[in-house]
């Protein structure tokens, strides 16, 4: 399962780094959905419209019990209670770390180990024109068996810096994305993608 943080400037149009084109009188989701820098989780689907050109939407969330009222088509799908790990004790935790700029990898780290408190650093640039993006992501445990993804970005397409947080089982990849993706005849990506995958313990 794949996770995104979606900032409050970029939701209401572009929901999940996508440019949407909906038709008129169609509900938005209201800016104010993500609310500083704890977001909740939506994945967002994009459907045919009857009309030509226009593209419909709908949402789901494991962790907003009332996202239903975004839109009718968002539903609540919890993830089903299991034999959750206490992780609280846990000291170190191994991260997976990927940055990707337009689209393409600018910076991978595999097996990155750090301790309650610890930051790994990560940058890098693809355009002249823009100032390379940096950043730093951490991990602590919190309860129910998750671990809290603590990130910093800055540069690139960004206009100030951004500090997402993001909770996650352990395995599993969170994702951050800003910035939008075009399709059609002309193609584009501007976005910055931050992927994490924290696992405890450091072999």
């Amino acid at each position: 399962m794949r996770m995104r943080w979606i900032p409050p400037a970029i939701l209401p149009r572009r929901m999940g780094g996508r440019c949407v084109d909906l038709p008129a009188g169609r509900n938005l989701p209201p800016a104010g959905v993500a609310r500083g820098a704890t977001a909740g989780h939506l994945d967002l689907a994009m459907h045919p419209a009857g009309q030509a050109g226009k593209v419909g939407w709908s949402c789901s969330s494991a962790d907003i019990p009332d996202v239903q009222a975004l839109a009718a088509s968002c539903a609540y799908r919890p993830v089903p209670p299991g034999p959750a790990r206490d992780l609280m004790a846990v000291e170190r935790f191994k991260l997976d770390v990927a940055l990707s700029i337009d689209g393409a990898p600018v910076d991978r780290a595999a097996g990155v180990c750090l301790g309650k408190g610890e930051v790994y650093r990560f940058g890098g640039t693809r355009d002249a024109s823009r100032p390379p993006v940096r950043g730093t992501v951490g991990v602590r445990p919190i309860q129910g068996g998750q671990v809290e993804i603590l990130s910093d970005l800055e540069g690139g397409i960004l206009r100030q810096p951004i500090h997402p947080k993001l909770h996650a089982f352990p395995g599993q990849t969170a994702t951050i994305q800003v910035g939008e993706k075009a399709g059609g005849g002309h193609p584009a990506d501007r976005t910055v993608k931050l992927d994490v995958t924290a696992t405890p313990g450091c072999a």
